[in-house]
């Protein structure tokens, strides 16, 4: 309970301080309420079923993480769009203990087997956006920004883009062994996280060991690919999505390739622990990316972030509350989670990657 409350004062404290981050850039405000206004109808409504339609994605990834015996897809999606309102108007990330929860009160699945896929979903999130990454810094003409130390800006992004391949295959290479030597990654687990305090240690092996109950997809090259598959499908959607807010912001330098940078910029800014709807970090990484790397307007780049957050965050928690009401689950039953799961589970799993 004391984490609990730490985790809560943490994700307001962020909050805080990059809502104060993001407000001290702005100069004119009635210059930002005004873009706003202007924004395209049209566009912001494509933006909001291009989010709704990347739970859907996750959905169908969901369903063969999951396994046998298989659950509908259209449950999952009503199950996931619950998941993901909790993040939205709970802090610190509680969405992603009520996901497996209403798997296993609604589906065969246990609790401990439906946690371990959300693991596994953050893995395969987190090899698709190193990916995306190291794409991006080699094709993506980064504007010069100059070096005092006579350095070259391209070279350093170069660079940054094969240290990005280097970490997938890192990666890849630990899932492999974690995968295929379980008992033997377990014991070096162990080995490596003895040196940290207990209740850290703890968590990491409790997640290890969530990992390898959730890694069949990993053991069959099919469903493997699938799920990959679907993984970069997800993330191009999303892309897209924020794509498509700046063009109804009349945003028209940045492309496809920086719309990828956006999303992974973003993704990794609201990976902490956060306030409800995501306020303060998610603002904040809008308005400086565009601000600092596409040198969009300070007062553009911020009604920018207000309507991409708009399209993305309000739309996700409203199909939570009908997916509430579709399932017939009552608010206050997924408020008192905690107290609900079956005891002695694994940890909570890593943050997810992105609001959608």
């Amino acid at each position: 309970m004391k984490s609990r409350k730490i985790q809560v004062l943490t994700a307001f404290a962020i909050g805080a301080v990059c809502l104060y981050l993001f407000a001290r850039k702005v100069e004119n405000w009635p210059e930002v309420w005004a873009a706003m206004l202007q924004t395209h109808y049209g566009y912001f409504a494509l933006a909001v079923l291009l989010s709704a339609n990347s739970i859907l994605i996750r959905a169908f990834r969901w369903q063969w993480l999951l396994g046998e015996p298989y659950v509908p897809v259209h449950r999952l999606f009503l199950i996931a769009n619950i998941g993901f309102m909790g993040n939205g108007v709970f802090p610190a990330r509680m969405g992603e203990l009520i996901r497996p929860f209403l798997v296993w009160r609604s589906t065969p699945h246990t609790f401990p087997t439906a946690l371990a896929t959300i693991v596994v979903e953050r893995i395969y999130d987190l090899l698709g956006l190193l990916l995306i990454l190291a794409y991006v810094f080699y094709v993506f003409p980064f504007p010069s920004v100059g070096d005092s130390a006579g350095g070259d800006p391209q070279a350093t992004i170069q660079y940054l883009a094969k240290l990005g391949v280097m970490v997938f295959l890192v990666l890849f290479g630990a899932i492999a062994v974690m995968t295929y030597a379980p008992a033997w990654s377990l014991r070096a687990a162990r080995t490596v996280f003895q040196p940290l305090p207990q209740a850290v240690s703890g968590k990491l092996l409790k997640a290890v060991e969530s990992f390898e109950q959730g890694a069949n997809t990993f053991r069959k090259p099919k469903a493997f690919l699938y799920c990959l598959t679907w993984t970069m499908i997800l993330w191009l959607s999303i892309a897209f999505s924020e794509l498509v807010i700046l063009w109804a912001m009349g945003i028209t330098e940045v492309g496809m390739a920086g719309a990828l940078f956006l999303m992974v910029g973003l993704c990794f800014a609201v990976m902490f622990p956060q306030a409800p709807g995501y306020l303060g970090p998610y603002q904040f990484a809008v308005q400086l990316i565009l601000a600092k790397t596409f040198r969009v307007d300070s007062g553009q780049a911020t009604a920018a972030a207000w309507i991409m957050w708009l399209s993305q965050v309000p739309p996700v928690i409203l199909l939570g509350f009908i997916s509430l009401l579709i399932m017939g689950v009552s608010f206050k039953e997924i408020a008192r989670v905690q107290e609900e799961i079956p005891p002695e589970t694994p940890a909570a799993p890593p943050p997810p990657m992105g609001s959608s």
